[in-house]
């Protein structure tokens, strides 16, 4: 039927402003998550162009679920690892082993197999693995979720060394410190000298810096590294404006 965008953690946030702005280009996108309600509001929004697929990626049957809608519908160009989880927000001396094996199953296992499933469908194409600044810097209370995504940093590296051959390009990418829930998670445990409002980014922007990186972004860019939406090398070439860095004065933005 053509080539698909598939999307995770679409039910909200960046992942359904960022179905929004594939569509608004005329692309098809599937999008997945876990919460069919949302996913149905964002089908409506576009009917022709987007698919949904209600799907738990931290499980191998929600995985496969994905695998053989794509294989219904054709082949992708992009695959965008999106879903995430901060929960619960925990120092490391009180996290349990089953709430750090849940962050582990769908910020880890979730797109290194989903990845693996849906690699036959990709012929060329690009995947943007999103990962946080909080690889680089300390925030109290979401260690685990660092760390997980801090693996995320080094699966993008192997994977692009891996596939390059292949003509499939990867990528981490960082979007930015953004107002959504797991924001609002980490709000909670009180880190109101970093999280700011006013230090917020708007949603859409974020959904338009990873378009221009999944769409018109040069293949030189995608070596693995993290590309941040904070680089103010590559701002100029998707937004009219210079976005301030958030990250403490003595870490430089990716």
């Amino acid at each position: 039927m053509g080539n698909f965008y598939v999307i995770t953690g679409a039910s909200s946030g960046i992942g359904y402003a960022l179905c929004c702005h594939l569509a608004s280009r005329n692309k098809h996108v599937i999008a997945v998550a876990r919460r069919g309600a949302n996913l149905t509001t964002l089908q409506n929004e576009y009917p022709k162009l987007i698919k949904i697929v209600q799907a738990d990626l931290a499980t191998g049957a929600g995985r496969d679920k994905v695998t053989k809608e794509v294989w219904s519908l054709g082949t992708i160009q992009g695959l965008v690892n999106n879903a995430a989880s901060n929960e619960p927000i925990s120092l490391l001396q009180n996290i349990s082993l089953e709430s750090w094996r849940q962050q582990l199953e769908i910020n880890v296992t979730a797109p290194i197999f989903l990845t693996q499933g849906l690699l036959p469908f990709l012929k060329g194409g690009r995947i943007i693995n999103l990962t946080t600044g909080t690889t680089r810097f300390i925030v109290s209370g979401i260690a685990s979720y660092a760390m997980t995504k801090a693996a995320i940093n080094i699966f993008s590296k192997y994977l692009s060394d891996e596939l390059r051959t292949k003509n499939i390009l990867v990528t981490a990418a960082h979007p930015g410190v953004v107002k959504t829930a797991m924001a609002n998670n980490i709000d909670t445990f009180k880190h109101a000298s970093l999280f700011q409002e006013n230090k917020y980014l708007d949603v859409n922007i974020c959904a338009k810096f990873l378009c221009w990186l999944l769409l018109d972004a040069d293949d030189e860019l995608y070596t693995g590294d993290v590309i941040g939406i904070y680089n103010q090398k590559y701002q100029p070439l998707w937004h009219d404006e210079i976005l301030p860095s958030p990250y403490p004065d003595e870490i430089e933005a990716p």
